[in-house]
């Protein structure tokens, strides 16, 4: 009976901090997930949560901030896309430092050898 009642509180200890996981993991997806206002929702924000009649000039404005959005998404992607060339611009100059320190590791460690060599050889 006693073992049964342990068993039986462990099960719970483990489902409650299973669920607090779980329940943390989805409250993390979402807040990471939360999309952008579209551009109707935005103007009609500016007016209030009425009814959102469209004018000339309104709609110029979407389109505006369609454009903005637009440009912004492309400025970050080229921003991407030059710190990505910017990455393997210096991989490439740290793995030929590093390959000239190696060769150059070598030629002294054979200049010891051939020294070391020569000096037995003369002794």
């Amino acid at each position: 009976m006693k073992d049964t009642i342990v068993r039986l509180s462990c099960d719970l200890t483990l489902s409650k901090n299973r669920e607090q996981s779980l329940s943390n993991a989805l409250n993390h997806e979402q807040t990471r997930r939360k999309r952008s206002k579209r551009v109707l929702e935005e103007l009609r924000s500016e007016e209030g949560s009425g009814t959102l009649f469209m004018s000339p000039s309104k709609i110029q404005r979407a389109r505006d901030i369609a454009d903005g959005r637009e440009a912004a998404k492309a400025a970050q992607k080229a921003q991407k896309a030059e710190q990505q060339l910017k990455r393997a611009h210096k991989k490439a100059l740290k793995e030929a430092e590093a390959e000239r320190k190696r060769t150059e590791k070598a030629a002294a460690k054979a200049r010891r050898d051939t020294e070391a060599a020569a000096k037995k050889a003369a002794n």
